[in-house]
């Protein structure tokens, strides 16, 4: 019966320390299994209280994040809202000044063609059409700004991924942690004098810092206090204003329109007057709202400096403390206790197990308390674990995906300290089973990395046998191994050194990808990377495609996604950039070289992004030297892609 196996091992110590897992008792696995962990305990009370510090600021950070990135969004709400409103009272004031002409005119008109008051008064109609439709838009544009509320709440959960993201980062990019240092070089210098004067007197310092924390505490709840009192009064205080002004404005017209009809045939100056002074009112109330949008902004301008500085000050102390404690990430479980607030936050961790190297891990921080090391995970059959001795040695894979930790970090994991390994199997129908061992030992190379394991318990029927008869297989194996691989190594050697022969004697031939695959048969089908001497004298590496219309495709230029910028200056498209297995430009002298004695053909493939794909040939393809500014000729075209 087909399984999918997990394996994973839990140190446990015996100390005094804070953990959420019992000292030497083995745990079992959640619903979402295919995990392995390994934990480990230590007595320090100094990393406890540094703990319960980052803890804090943890909270404290993206507290204020999340407020940042409200308070960001308002204002960009409240901006585009008045910008909107001062648009439609613009097109109010347009419209009172084409009013006022009209009236003007029909004012002339009056004396000799009565008709004219019935067409005003299908003008007037018409106004408060608009003055009908006006307010439809504001409506419309006040349920679409709440729209775009809701999906700015509904981002933050994307944004609260991301930070996750780049917690991960901070624990894998030391270069970057560096780069902040250098630019906060006094923090730096206060900060290395708090830590001197930590080891020296660990509670002055634990005191000092608490102290601070409590006053930046203070700090931050009163601008979450303002910051709250800003998101409840704002909008209300915005709202508002339109309303007035919105009903002053109906109110004004809706007099103005009585007054038309009733005294049109005695129109004189007091009607414009009227029409000017409503004019005067809405240009007075626009210039008050701005005022207070004006102060309002200046005033979160002010909080979100603040906010800043605050932020980047935590960072720093957090990042600060990540250093002194780093090399002590010997397995997941040290990272949880030092850092609780990474529980239920699954994905690769750096850790340290022989606390001078760096290996990236899974780590599961979620099963049965979380902390657990994955030294193997094979969720599908995507890659391929028939491997050499020196990959599984090494280790190999994704660590976000199917991949063996290696056995040399297995070793220095297990090697002083009691295990639990625990081993997960789920079937393709989904029924998942354990077990456990309270011993795990691998010894190291020199051993051939004896496995020993004991204390079994766990629900899947005959395990024990199946791992001893593993056990035997191995090593009955690896005796057969030994004498075969004394044999293999001579042959290979012999082999690579004839091969090696023949390519040095052949190299200088190699001139593109058409004359490898000419002179090496056994490449057809083998896309990949190859070295070639375009004037038999400097290489370049290449991506070469074996495969289409036959294969011996020299490609000068790849774009696969939008991670490279093909917006280079002159020099780079003359020598070349990017990856040649992955974005790159061959380099203009390079395609000249291959073009200027020989024919070539020129064949442009292409992909939209809903998979059609389309092609188009040259059969004459030429490129000139730099003096020519690299002047293209091409003809002879077919295709399936429009020749233009």
């Amino acid at each position: 019966m087909l399984f999918s196996l997990i394996l994973g091992f839990l140190f446990v110590a015996q100390t005094n320390s804070l953990s959420s897992v019992s000292d030497n008792k083995p745990q079992p696995t959640g619903p979402d299994g295919q995990t392995t962990t390994c934990r480990c305990k230590t007595d320090d009370t100094q990393s406890d209280i540094l703990r319960q510090l980052l803890n804090q600021e943890t909270l404290i950070r993206m507290t204020l994040d999340k407020k940042v990135s409200d308070l960001a969004n308002e204002m960009a709400e409240m901006k585009n809202y008045v910008k909107i409103s001062n648009k439609q009272f613009q097109d109010a004031k347009w419209e009172i000044e084409a009013n006022n002409n009209q009236l003007q005119d029909t004012k002339r008109k009056t004396e000799t063609n009565n008709n004219q008051l019935k067409e005003a008064e299908r003008e007037i109609e018409t106004n408060k059409q608009q003055l009908k439709v006006a307010r439809a838009e504001i409506v419309s544009l006040r349920n679409e700004v709440l729209l775009v509320k809701d999906q700015n709440r509904k981002s933050k959960a994307d944004e609260l991924k991301f930070q996750e993201k780049m917690n991960v980062r901070f624990v894998t990019t030391e270069e970057n942690i560096a780069q902040v240092v250098n630019t906060q070089e006094q923090f730096k210098t206060n900060l290395n004098e708090r830590f001197e004067t930590f080891q020296i007197n660990t509670s002055y310092n634990i005191v000092d810092i608490q102290t601070k924390m409590d006053v930046l505490s203070v700090s931050l709840l009163d601008l979450k206090n303002q910051t709250k009192k800003m998101n409840t009064s704002l909008p209300d205080v915005i709202d508002k204003k339109i309303t007035d002004v919105s009903a002053y404005w109906n109110t004004s017209l809706t007099e103005l329109n009585h007054r038309f009809v009733y005294n049109l045939s005695k129109m004189d100056n007091d009607h414009v007057d009227k029409i000017a002074q409503l004019s005067d009112g809405i240009n007075n109330t626009l210039n008050t709202i701005k005022a207070e949008v004006d102060q309002t902004q200046k005033a979160q301008l002010e909080m979100s400096s603040v906010v800043s500085s605050a932020v980047s000050s935590l960072e720093v102390i957090r990042q600060s403390v990540y250093l002194f404690h780093k090399e002590d990430y010997v397995d997941c479980s040290i990272i949880l206790r030092l850092n609780p607030d990474m529980k239920g936050q699954d994905g690769v961790y750096t850790i340290y197990p022989d606390k001078v190297r760096n290996k990236t891990v899974y780590c599961d921080m979620t099963t049965e308390g979380g902390g657990w090391t994955v030294i193997q995970n094979r969720i599908d059959g995507s890659t391929d674990f028939y491997r050499t001795w020196k990959e599984y040695k090494e280790g190999f894979g994704n660590s976000s995906h199917n991949y063996w930790i290696g056995n040399d970090v297995i070793h220095q994991l297990t090697k002083d300290k009691n295990h639990v390994l625990r081993v997960e199997l789920q079937k393709f129908s989904g029924e998942k089973g354990y077990a456990e061992y309270s011993t795990f030992i691998v010894g190291d190379e020199q051993n051939k990395y004896k496995l020993t394991v004991a204390g079994y318990k766990g629900n899947i029927d005959g395990i024990n046998n199946t791992l001893n008869t593993i056990k035997t297989e191995v090593d009955q194996t690896q005796k057969v191994q030994l004498e075969l691989s004394s044999v293999v190594s001579s042959a290979v050697s012999s082999l690579e050194v004839i091969r090696q022969s023949v390519y040095l004697f052949h190299k200088e031939d190699y001139v593109d990808c058409s004359i490898i695959l000419r002179e090496n048969p056994y490449t057809k089908g083998q896309d990949g990377v190859y070295t070639i001497y375009s004037d038999k004298n400097r290489y370049k590496t290449v991506y070469c495609d074996m495969t289409t219309e036959g294969g011996g495709w020299t490609v000068i230029q790849n774009r696969i996604d939008g991670s490279t910028d093909f917006y280079r200056t002159w020099k780079e498209y003359k020598e070349g950039f990017g990856n040649s297995s992955h974005n790159y430009w061959i380099g203009n002298d390079v395609i000249h070289q291959l073009t200027k004695d020989k024919t070539q053909v020129l064949r442009v493939e292409l992909q939209r992004f809903s998979g059609e794909k389309g092609y188009a040939e040259y059969s004459t393809f030429i490129v000139d030297d730099e003096q020519s500014k690299y002047k293209l000729t091409v003809a002879g075209y077919k295709g399936n892609i429009n020749s233009n």
